[in-house]
């Protein structure tokens, strides 16, 4: 009796490991969807990782459509509706094939939306988007598990989006995906941010804006910062799961005077031009003002400040 429930517990452990396992991959649906013109306005492509490869090949274009999509093959010489890779890298990379206008009525420029469920993804992968073909050009959407669309404009031709898939070598990532570097940004100015997190377990976020008067974020995505003062900031984005695993990385905001702005008040007036010309006279009125207002990187204030700030209030 007790080998049998032995075996029996054996068999429902394996079961469960088995599933586990078969169960590892993941699908996403692509969806694209342009005007409504009388033919075909809309189709899908399906990408993913799963144990083995899978390939579709996409069906022919109709006579008539608005909107067409697929997925180059790797070498180029067809097209595939559906794209599944074999598991075992850490980066997967899909190229999208999109023509958002099709050929119905005269030459037009228009509007198709690629939506997608961010569901689908893994949560212990990271997923962008990016212009272009070769996986270098811009990044238009950071961060596909946070959004579930993306509009793309053009003529009756193919434009080319990637997909990008990094997977998390981790059972807790975060990265910061906007900004993608360090920024240098005049007094006043603001910074885009928005983190990006790799884990299948909840997790909390915490923005640190160091000392620079910005109160800290509990958000993912904190959205458009103002730095209302000069100098160099380490801004850290720090994730932690239910687990209290923790991961943090920085990315390091410059804000300096604007040019011209010789008072530091963030504003370019005519008492700046004013302040200028004191200097001109001989006057020390050093406490006064700012050097980092130095617009041609002479170390002083002198004619080129008043001239350029004399142009910026003309309109010039």
């Amino acid at each position: 009796m007790i080998n049998r429930l032995f075996l029996l517990s054996l068999t429902v452990f394996f079961c469960i490991i088995h599933s586990a396992i078969a169960s590892a991959g993941w699908q996403a649906i692509i969806h694209a969807e342009g005007e409504d013109l009388g033919g075909q306005y809309k189709g899908d492509v399906t990408i993913g990782v799963d144990s083995e490869s899978i390939t579709k090949s996409a069906a022919p274009l109709p006579p008539q459509y608005s909107c067409a999509m697929v997925i180059p093959s790797s070498d180029w010489t067809s097209n595939l509706a559906t794209d599944i890779r074999q598991e075992g890298e850490t980066d997967y990379r899909w190229i999208i094939a999109i023509n958002p206008s099709g050929n119905i009525g005269p030459p037009s420029e228009r509007t198709s939306t690629i939506s997608w469920d961010p569901s689908a993804f893994d949560c212990g992968s990271f997923y962008q988007l990016k212009e272009g073909h070769d996986g270098t050009g811009q990044v238009v959407v950071p961060d596909m598990k946070t959004t579930t669309e993306y509009q793309i404009s053009g003529g009756n031709s193919d434009q080319y989006l990637t997909l990008t898939a990094s997977v998390a070598d981790e059972p807790l990532i975060g990265r910061i995906v906007s900004p993608d570097s360090d920024m240098i940004i005049y007094e006043g100015g603001s910074v885009n941010f928005q983190g990006a997190v790799a884990s299948c377990d909840s997790t909390t976020y915490l923005w640190d804006f160091s000392d620079s008067g910005v109160e800290s974020s509990d958000e993912e995505y904190p959205g458009d910062v103002t730095f209302p003062v000069a100098g160099v900031y380490e801004v850290t984005f720090t994730v932690t799961d239910d687990g209290k695993n923790a991961d943090n990385v920085s990315v390091t905001v410059t804000v300096e005077i604007d040019p011209g702005d010789i008072d530091a008040n963030q504003k370019i007036e005519v008492t700046d031009a004013i302040l200028a010309l004191k200097i001109l006279a001989g006057m020390d009125i050093s406490d006064a003002i700012h050097l980092s207002a130095d617009i041609n990187n002479d170390n002083q204030i002198g004619m080129a400040e008043v001239i350029c700030i004399l142009r910026i209030l003309s309109g010039l």
